[in-house]
Parts: C-alpha cells; structure tokens; sequence
C-alpha cells in the first residue's frame, strides 16, 4: 500500500490494540481517549492508529496505575505529538512512524516514568498485517458485483 491509513474502523482499532472491539467503543464513549484521535459520524468511529497504542496502554496499565493518571499521560502525549512538526504529527499519528523514543516517555511525577514505547511498537507491528491484508483485499466492478474479495497473486 503506497499510502498510509489515515483513520482505522473500530473493528481495525481493536485488532490493532489487540483488545475487544466493546473496549475500543469504551475509550470514546467513557471520554477516555483525547477527541482529537477519533471522529464520530452519525453511528460510525474512526481512529487514528495511534489510538489503538493509547487504548492498548490505558487497559494493559489498569492494574498498575489510576484511570485519572492514565488519562493524564495520554493527554500529555497527545499534547506532545501535536506540538511535533506537522508531517512529523501525520506520520505518528498514523503509525508510518514512532518518532522519538523520548516521544513516549512521561513523567507525571518525579518518581514515575512511564513508557509507553513498547506499546508502540506492538501496535505497529499489527498495523503492518493489517495493511498487509488491506492489500490483499480488492473490489471491482467487474468481480463478485464489486464485492470485496481477495486478490488472486500470481507468482512468476
């Protein structure tokens, strides 16, 4: 795929963050997740990919960290990566990059650093299956009615 994803359905969002898709659904509906990262329209949500990173940190650190603390370093992330140059904040955000290992550190307090790097970094990897079978998918008129079907490689 020659152009990154903009926005990921919530479907897309929860095999990214390897979370139930009610979770995703949570991070919006509970004002979890920073609004920039999302849009609502009518019934339909689409996410940033880095949303997925964001979502997989706040329900993997619930046993270690406060939902008021969590939501803080999210927010602060958010904040970080928006004062980023812009084509830089594209590509974050849509994980064609993860910037910085510095991007993803915060300290909300003197003795807690909290890296969400590794999060990153394994929603990264599954946004590159994912746009793997993005690839593999194709929809023409003239094929299954224009049904989404998978394409046919042919291997020389």
């Amino acid at each position: 795929m020659a152009v990154t994803m903009l926005t990921v359905s919530t479907v897309e969002a929860a095999f990214l963050a390897d979370l139930p898709q009610r979770k995703i659904n949570q991070v919006v509906d509970d004002d979890i997740l920073p609004a920039r990262l999302y849009q609502v329209n009518s019934r339909v949500r689409r996410f940033m990919p880095v949303a997925a990173a964001l979502a997989k940190f706040y329900f993997g650190a619930e046993k270690v960290m406060a939902a008021h603390a969590r939501k803080q370093v999210m927010a602060e992330l958010v904040k970080r990566i928006h004062a980023l140059p812009p084509a830089q904040t594209r590509q974050i955000l849509a994980l064609a990059s993860a910037g910085a290992e510095t991007t993803w550190h915060v300290q909300p307090l003197d003795c807690v650093d909290v890296n969400l790097a590794g999060f990153v970094r394994q929603t990264m990897e599954r946004f590159h299956v994912l746009q793997q079978v993005n690839d593999a998918i194709e929809s023409t008129p003239d094929i299954m009615q224009g049904l989404p079907c998978s394409r046919v490689l042919v291997y020389r």
